[in-house]
């Protein structure tokens, strides 16, 4: 494993706030604790994000030549492979996951594939063995021309053998029906980043799409063109763009590089110290009048760690896409009777602590909650919410579950949710006695 694969530190955050009972009549004090960042590897390939070619769009070797193990500071840690590409090729396309095994042992992993786009996927789990120098393919999805496919896989020794082992990882886009072999799969051509091709969507299909020439225009802005990008006709903005793949083409700096263009964060290429982050926050007396606490969830503060990353990329990883980020507050009932409490998630007011603007989705995807000791109702395993305005009509709030809490008992309520490519935090979590 190379030196450079270490556990991230996380940095303490000096805005925790204290307890936070309300009243009927004012709203609870946002607390905004910072995500703890627990062990573990993640390979995240969301750059380039549009894909215009066949060949792997991700690859470890990059960023990790020796191989990436499973162990960190001395525990067993898994590995976990995020990758979300838009199929702009003009045909269909299928993706899959090649391991490789650069050891002189056969690696036994235990693989779990869970695919949120395009939905409707069954998840697949199973035991595969890499022979020594050898490599295997596992089928992902398909996706026609425009189509996305993003999909979360886990990867963790089936033996103690195993978990001394290394392993490439690579996605790689190919034909449907490909018969390529794993190994010649794992050498496919590698994608170049955005920012090393100078384009997010090909020039030509600029005008498929609204929202491609409107970021477009954005990226154009961050990187000081004048005049306004956004009073510039949709011509000029299209050679605008060719001027760009053509540097890239050449391999001269392009503005879609974040190195370049110090106004675009980017998107992630590269091999992140996480794929879980932890949130606390402080306990709630629910036992109390009008009690009620604001746990506001911001995996962007701080960020994990980013290892290693390709030129033409991210810099930073921000915590998106991909993780999982569990917030936990206690609820404690000093009453000798049961109290309820409903559970709710809700978009922040536009704006604060980076919230999406009007009309913009914050999060679109699983609730996965638990109340260890309390009994659960109205549990609901998914929500949709966003800020209303700019033509989209998005819920801001909904209640996700109705915890009991037994007389005199302190229980643990867990809230795990996802950020993916529809989940954009920040998103806050409501307890409030009923």
């Amino acid at each position: 494993m190379p030196s450079r694969v270490l556990r991230p530190v996380v940095a303490a955050w000096s805005d925790l706030t204290a307890r936070t009972v309300g009243t009927p009549s004012s709203a609870p004090p946002v607390q905004r604790p910072a995500v703890r960042w627990t062990a573990g590897f993640q390979h995240n390939g969301n750059n380039p994000e549009v894909i215009d070619q066949l060949g792997r769009s991700y690859a470890s070797r990059a960023v990790a030549p020796g191989g990436v193990g499973f162990v960190q500071d001395g525990r067993p840690v898994p590995q976990q492979v995020f990758s979300s590409n838009k199929n702009m090729t003009g045909r269909p396309v299928a993706q899959s996951l090649v391991l490789t095994n650069p050891g002189r042992s056969p690696l036994e992993l235990n693989v779990s594939i869970a695919v949120s786009d395009p939905r409707g996927q069954a998840a697949t789990t199973k035991t595969v063995t890499v022979p020594p120098g050898g490599a295997v393919r596992l089928p992902v999805a398909e996706a026609k021309d425009r189509g996305f496919i993003a999909f979360n896989a886990t990867l963790e020794p089936a033996t103690v053998a195993a978990r001394a082992g290394l392993v490439h990882v690579d996605v790689v886009a190919h034909a449907p029906g490909s018969r390529e072999t794993a190994a010649a799969a794992s050498q496919a051509p590698l994608m170049p980043t955005e920012g090393q091709r100078g384009y997010r969507v090909p020039v030509a299909r600029l005008a498929e799409d609204k929202q491609f020439m409107k970021e477009l225009r954005f990226v154009m802005r961050a990187a000081g063109v004048t005049p306004d990008p956004f009073t510039q006709s949709d011509a000029q903005v299209t050679t605008w763009a060719r001027e760009q793949a053509a540097l890239g083409a050449r391999g001269q700096p392009t503005a879609f590089d974040p190195a370049v263009n110090r106004g675009i964060l980017g998107r992630v290429n590269g091999l992140v110290g996480t794929a879980t982050g932890e949130v606390v926050g402080e306990p709630l007396v629910v036992s109390a009048a009008g009690a009620s606490s604001l746990v506001r969830i911001r995996p962007n503060a701080p960020p994990p760690a980013l290892l290693g990353s390709r030129p033409g990329a991210a810099s930073r990883d921000v915590g998106a896409y991909g993780k999982r980020i569990t917030t936990s507050v206690p609820l404690r009932n000093d009453s000798g009777a049961p109290v309820r409490v409903a559970v709710r998630l809700a978009t922040p007011p536009e704006g604060e602590d980076g919230a999406q603007l009007a009309g913009h989705q914050s999060y679109d995807g699983k609730v996965v909650l638990s109340a260890t000791g309390a009994r659960v109702s109205s549990l609901r395993h998914r929500v949709r919410l966003g800020q209303p305005g700019g033509g989209a009509s998005y819920s801001r709030s909904e209640q996700v579950a109705v915890v009991t809490v037994p007389p005199n008992s302190t229980v643990m309520l867990r809230v795990g949710l996802d950020t993916h490519a529809n989940s954009q935090f920040p998103l806050d979590l409501v307890a409030t006695r009923l």
